[in-house]
């Protein structure tokens, strides 16, 4: 028996409607998750490092579901009694490494890695084979691929929630990401000592006397007025410092001078860089 032929087009162009919504889905899932990926392992020369991550951002635009849950199954999800190991980074100087991983138990990560599997065939099939597997030329194959593509909807959204909260951790880890190479840059290393004499306190200083030399010598106390507003970040506490004072003296880069304010009779402690040493 032939169906009425308004009856398939409308049956037509809901199935249309509710492929479309999948594959958007889809389309969502894989951009979140370059997101996500772009950030597990960055690893380069320091003055280096941002343009590294822009490129590796670049690089996962081509890649492909499958190639990026791969990505998130070999690199990032660790069994809790796997022997996961890292590479050993550079001992060059200069260098800067960042890995995130998420442990799980062995049985979540074999569940997780055949749901996700699972994801990269049903992205397969809605984009590929659709209409292979369902004949939306007749009324009941729509009302067949409809009840599908409405259970594929809901399990894509379930994967979809599921990597978003896996996220917001992500949000937590770039932010460290941010927070240890701005430490790296500013010469912080990770267990809290600082690089002397060259490091952004000391930068600070420097581009501080750049902007209110008078005459050769710099008010000390302009200077740190100056820097708060300009370098925030650049605090004492951060670097361990007790006064600036102490920054100078540590860095040896700096002469320093007392004077006495004729108006307040308060001292005055001025400072400069030291002259480059030159080699006989």
């Amino acid at each position: 028996m032939n169906e009425p032929a308004p009856q398939i087009a409308d049956a037509q162009i809901l199935v249309q409607q509710a492929l479309g919504r999948c594959l958007l889905r889809i389309q969502q899932y894989e951009m979140l998750l370059k997101r996500l990926a772009a950030h597990i392992d960055l690893q380069g020369p320091v003055d280096e490092i941002l343009g590294l991550q822009q490129k590796k951002a670049e690089g996962l635009q081509n890649k492909t579901l499958g190639q990026l849950v791969r990505i998130l199954t070999d690199d990032y999800m660790v069994a809790s009694d796997g022997e996961g190991s890292d590479a050993p980074s550079s001992g060059q100087a200069g260098w800067f490494r960042f890995r995130s991983k998420m442990l799980v138990s062995e049985e979540s990560f074999l569940e997780t890695k055949s749901a996700l599997t699972e994801l990269v065939s049903l992205r397969n099939l809605l984009a590929h084979h659709f209409i292979e597997r369902f004949d939306i030329r007749s009324l009941h194959g729509c009302n067949q691929a409809q009840a599908f593509l409405e259970e594929s909807l809901e399990s894509i959204a379930n994967h979809y929630f599921s990597l978003l909260d896996w996220a917001k951790s992500f949000d937590n880890i770039r932010e460290l990401l941010n927070s240890a190479l701005q430490d790296f840059l500013d010469g912080i290393d990770q267990d809290g000592s600082v690089s002397w004499p060259v490091n952004g306190l000391t930068d600070s200083l420097i581009y501080a006397e750049e902007a209110l030399s008078q005459g050769g010598w710099t008010p000390l106390s302009e200077a740190i007025r100056w820097c708060s507003m300009t370098y925030p970040a650049q605090t004492l506490r951060r670097y361990g410092c007790a006064s600036w004072r102490e920054v100078i003296h540590k860095s040896g880069l700096f002469e320093t001078r007392k004077s006495i304010d004729p108006k307040s009779g308060n001292s005055r402690i001025h400072y400069r860089s030291k002259p480059e040493q030159t080699g006989a």
